[in-house]
């Protein structure tokens, strides 16, 4: 038993290893790939807005009609196998394989990111508040290294943004291996008889779900914008391409930091306010700062503003809480992840539309503090233990 359960964290932990870093690995490398490619800055703010728009139309997949008569293990070995192809894909067909590969990118770790919560809820039900946290800071740490590490990566292979990213196909291959022992005893679960009539009506009524949903939405807004704009706005106030990178992965570290000391700090018990506050409140400040700084004090802002990549923790959290099943874990799961990312979608292009409109950083940087100031109440409301 206690083999079979190190085995499970192990795949768990697996699976935060790689849904981050494919994506956090291109932004630094904005002068590559705009440079070989000839990509403009509309196309690479389209490149950064595919991910979250296939995040959200992955969501439902999980819980649909047809992915019910599989296992949640079976599902995980394919979004897998799927993103192993994908990362490839984007690295050798040039334009069309960047876009492409890319979307495929998002379509499977879209489904990943529904299925881990409801894994986890499913075989740590009683460490729920202590898996999810631990999946989260595994998430930041390796953001991290995909931020920090695609600019030596590059200049140690391929000297361009590829060998910057084709790495990460290995890491999830390991994974991929990590996770098929899981088929051998993974069990179609059978859906309950009103199983079709579970997902969408009911969640889409309940107050409770829609404050979920948006506060996952919000943090996922503030979070890839950070992921989209940070090296470029580092590049403008005059740090080099590696060092924006460097810059970018700090923040995700701290996000690791804060995901790991946060629950130490205000405990790991259900109610999770003061989680959401300080994950909402720190970074509207540290986006204040570098709105109003610009370029003092950079570091201390961006530690500020780091703090709120630890807001999937809570927001995961919240998820696994309010659903009082592993199968309604998984329809919560769709509706705030494939809500709240459809929304977050748009907004790293709506900042970078207001920095062309404005040829300044600061209108975007007040916007992410605001945008943080709302991600608060939702969560507050979100976290309510009286709901």
């Amino acid at each position: 038993m206690q083999r079979r359960r190190v085995a499970e964290g192990a795949a768990i932990v697996a699976v935060a290893a790689i849904v981050r870093g494919p994506i956090t690995s291109l932004p630094p490398q904005v002068h590559s790939l705009t440079q070989l490619l000839h990509l403009s800055n509309a196309d690479f703010g389209l490149l950064t807005t595919i991910p979250l728009l296939c995040f959200g139309l992955a969501a439902p997949l999980p819980i649909s009609r047809f992915a019910r008569r599989y296992s949640p293990d079976a599902a995980v070995v394919l979004a897998l196998a799927v993103l192993t192809v994908a990362i490839m894909l984007r690295v050798v067909l040039g334009r069309f394989g960047l876009y492409a590969g890319t979307a495929l990118v998002g379509l499977g770790i879209g489904v990943l990111n529904v299925m881990a919560p409801a894994i986890i809820r499913r075989d740590f039900h009683r460490q729920l508040t202590i898996m999810m946290p631990v999946y989260s800071s595994v998430l930041g740490i390796m953001a991290s290294a995909g931020a920090w590490l695609s600019i030596p990566l590059a200049e140690a292979t391929t000297h361009d943004w590829r060998g910057g990213t084709a790495p990460w196909s290995i890491l999830v291959l390991v994974a991929l291996l990590v996770w098929l022992p899981a088929l051998r005893n993974a069990k179609t679960v059978a859906p309950p008889a009103d199983a079709a009539t579970l997902p969408a009506g009911p969640l889409l009524r309940n107050r409770t779900a829609w404050y979920v949903t948006l506060h996952m939405s919000i943090q996922s807004m503030v979070f890839y914008s950070c992921i989209a704009w940070v090296p470029k706005i580092m590049q403008d106030w005059g740090h080099s391409e590696a060092a924006a990178g460097s810059l970018l992965g700090y923040t995700t570290m701290v996000g690791f930091a804060a995901t790991v000391l946060v629950p130490f700090a205000v405990g790991r018990t259900r109610d999770q306010r003061m989680s959401v506050a300080i994950t909402a409140v720190l970074p509207a400040l540290g986006y204040l700062g570098l709105a109003l700084g610009h370029g003092s004090w950079t570091l201390l802002f961006l530690t500020l503003a780091g703090v709120g990549h630890a807001a999937i923790a809570p927001a995961l959290v919240l998820i696994g809480l309010r659903a009082p099943t592993v199968e309604q874990t998984a329809q919560l799961s769709a509706m705030a992840q494939g809500i709240g990312y459809g929304l977050a979608a748009f907004v790293p292009v709506l900042l970078g539309r207001l920095h062309d409109l404005t040829g300044a950083w600061t209108t975007p940087l007040l916007v992410l503090a605001a945008v943080n100031l709302a991600q608060y109440w939702f969560g507050m409301k979100a976290a309510r233990l009286n709901d």
